[in-house]
């Protein structure tokens, strides 16, 4: 028993050949409790062991290669071999088995990975004559497993917002699907291209439809974008769409009945001194204007085709649909 660096090396002696004026061994090292975690029930896709070796008292007589580079698995030796050709150097290189797409000749879980009794079994093969028996040495053994998981991504259903009368925006949405450790970033713009986080919220996680509100108290002035952030357990984001908000502007002057059919009645908070009236084509459309008040007149629509109609009140347009 002899311990190399990390690794609890044991050595064990074994004759491969019978030539009597050679002499050959194996040194074998079995490494396991490598304290991998992947994520359960992830694919693996390929391991890989690197480690330095190297040979001491060798010559043209006398030399070490590989024998035997097998993985563990729950402590059993199995897989394919992926023992190197060419004798070992006398100056410690690195050395590279397997890689990102090796399985070794077998298949594996997370749970195989993870097991405290997952790793690797090397063996060197010594040669040499009796009085030239080199030595074989090992070191910084690393092992890496390469994985792929695929999470189911979380559907949104809808994203909608309103302004409510306190000027605040109350952000309505429903999702299905959701993963672990999803979180909802509402995100909110003045322009719809620069994006500030407004708030995170977690996922409920349960896996079926689920609602989620949030109310912005950020008073509303002109126009305010907002979206959804959607950050899942991998980090990766996507967005919703855009949702636009508009300030409400106070109305001035209101336009009654709307849709109209014989006549339609204008009342402004201010007088007013200029009413006009324009089709869908922009053209001026002649009609009899009376006047109620200083803020309020009375038009006749009755002449009028049926359509759409824009009619200007001192240079403020209202759109007018005709019966």
């Amino acid at each position: 028993i002899a311990l190399f660096g990390n690794l609890f090396v044991q050595q064990v002696i074994d004759f491969v050949e019978h030539i009597p004026e050679y002499y050959a061994s194996l040194a074998e090292w079995l490494d396991e409790s490598f304290g991998l975690q992947i994520p359960t029930g992830a694919t693996v896709c390929g391991i890989r062991m690197t480690m330095g070796k190297r040979a001491s008292g060798i010559n043209v007589l006398a030399y070490v290669s590989d024998y035997r580079i097998r993985l563990l698995k729950n402590g059993t030796m199995l897989g394919a071999n992926r023992a190197k050709n060419g004798a070992w150097s006398g100056t410690e290189a690195k050395f590279t088995y397997g890689g990102p797409s090796d399985l070794w000749g077998t298949s594996w879980t997370a749970d195989d990975v993870n097991n405290a009794n997952f790793g690797i079994a090397i063996s060197a093969e010594i040669n040499g004559l009796l009085s030239l028996l080199p030595s074989a040495h090992i070191n910084d053994v690393s092992m890496t497993v390469f994985y792929s998981f695929s999470t189911l991504p979380i559907r949104l259903v809808s994203f909608t917002g309103q302004l409510t009368t306190a000027k605040d925006v109350r952000l309505s949405w429903i999702t299905s699907g959701e993963e672990g450790n999803t979180n909802f970033i509402i995100q909110r713009s003045t322009d719809g291209s620069t994006w500030k986080d407004a708030e995170t919220i977690a996922a409920d996680e349960t896996g079926v439809k689920t609602s989620y509100s949030y109310t912005d108290k950020t008073s509303v002035h002109g126009k305010m974008y907002y979206r959804l952030a959607i950050r899942n357990s991998t980090g990766a984001v996507t967005y919703s769409e855009v949702v636009p908000i508009m300030e409400r502007q106070q109305l001035t002057m209101s336009l009654y009945p709307n849709p109209a059919s014989e006549s339609v009645t204008i009342t402004s908070a201010k007088q007013i001194s200029s009413i006009k009236i324009f089709n869908a084509m922009g053209n001026s459309q002649q009609v009899s204007v009376v006047r109620i008040s200083d803020n309020s007149s009375r038009i006749n629509t009755s002449p009028l085709p049926a359509g759409i109609y824009y009619v200007q009140v001192d240079g403020e347009m209202m759109k007018l649909v005709k019966k």
